[in-house]
């Protein structure tokens, strides 16, 4: 069989045979720059809900502590909450919090007007800022210091034996127990011991703040950085 000669100006192909069958374009099917879409399309939704279930638990932990703070506010100043055993509760969880937390309280502010206390008193007076001694000390200890070593204080100790409390108490099937005989466990076990908590934090930080003031006065009264009385002092 003679072959046919090339008809074509130039030998170039004819369109027929410059046509690509797997060309997607020219088949009819998605192209690359669609698939290349797609798959950016996709991933975008992947991060997007990542994103979205990562807002979501953030604000269902947020919205669970705004309802177990509006709950316990709620219930406490109403009457019939308060029954026997709601106070006892109240009662024993704020005296084991105070007790335990009294020894390591004192210990604390006591190393605190040591160091930190008498220094301030005194830098402050050997800069001729003495006047400020008050104002400073209030905005440091009370409301800086005091506040967080009090915190991790009944974190370390009572607010881990509390949430394991709790925990045992739910796993062994207390709560539904309770549930069972007609016993809110919020109002038995969660109101009062946040309210001891609230309390007792709160007396240990007047305690700490005092324990660390009192030092640093004594230390500086005697290696007499201050000559003034004490009531003057605070």
């Amino acid at each position: 069989m003679t072959e046919q000669p090339d008809t074509t100006p130039g030998g170039l192909s004819s369109p027929e045979e410059m046509q690509d069958p797997n060309d997607p374009i020219l088949a009819g099917r998605p192209g690359v720059s669609h698939r290349r879409f797609d798959s950016l399309l996709g991933w975008s939704r992947n991060r997007l809900g990542w994103l979205g279930w990562l807002t979501r638990r953030q604000a269902r932990f947020l919205l669970i502590m705004l309802g177990a703070s509006w709950g316990v506010i709620y219930e406490s100043l109403r009457a019939h909450s308060w029954r026997r055993t709601v106070r006892y509760e109240f009662i024993s969880t704020m005296n084991d919090i105070i007790r335990g937390g009294f020894v390591a309280t004192l210990f604390a502010g006591v190393l605190t007007g040591v160091a930190a206390v008498s220094q301030v008193i005194y830098w402050l007076g050997l800069t001729g800022l003495a006047t400020m001694t008050g104002s400073i000390l209030i905005n440091v200890v009370v409301r800086e210091i005091a506040p967080i070593l009090v915190g991790m204080l009944l974190l370390g100790r009572n607010g881990m034996l509390s949430t394991t409390e709790l925990g045992l108490l739910t796993i062994g099937g207390e709560v539904r127990s309770m549930q069972a005989v007609g016993v809110d466990p919020f109002l038995l076990l969660v109101m009062p011991r946040t309210l001891a908590f609230t309390v007792a934090g709160f007396t240990l930080g007047i305690l700490f703040s005092f324990a660390s003031l009192v030092t640093g006065y004594v230390m500086s009264r005697l290696t007499g950085v201050i000559s003034s009385p004490v009531w003057t002092f605070f």
